[in-house]
């Protein structure tokens, strides 16, 4: 049996950049998710109210400023909007992502695909 380590490392590297990018994908669905409790309505800028539970989404400034790096040793998801540590510390929905998501599961199926 013949080992092809460039191909065997490529894989390696694809799945975790596909690994990343499907946990931040995780991070953005949390942030839709109508689940974090809130105490009050809000009247948002469209005019919706918000009550409890709902989305943390109301201008999408927050929404669109995540930003996903991913390099061949390390990879991070972050939220460059001014106020998202403020809204995280209240409603975690990265660290909720984070852990809801099963990342070597996730990169096993990654690894897979690349593999077959």
């Amino acid at each position: 049996m013949k080992i092809d380590l460039l191909r065997l490392n490529n894989a390696i590297n694809q799945a975790f950049s596909d690994t990343v990018k499907e946990v931040a994908t995780n991070a953005q669905k949390a942030l839709k998710a109508k689940r974090w409790r809130w105490s009050g309505a809000t009247v948002r800028r469209s005019g919706e109210i918000a009550t409890s539970p709902r989305n943390i989404i109301d201008t999408g400034i927050l929404y669109r400023s995540q930003q996903v790096r991913v390099d061949r040793k390390s990879a991070s998801i972050s939220y460059s909007a001014k106020y998202s540590a403020i809204v995280h510390r209240d409603r975690p929905w990265l660290s909720t992502a984070l852990k809801e998501s099963d990342a070597v599961k996730i990169f096993a199926k990654h690894l897979r695909q690349k593999l077959s």
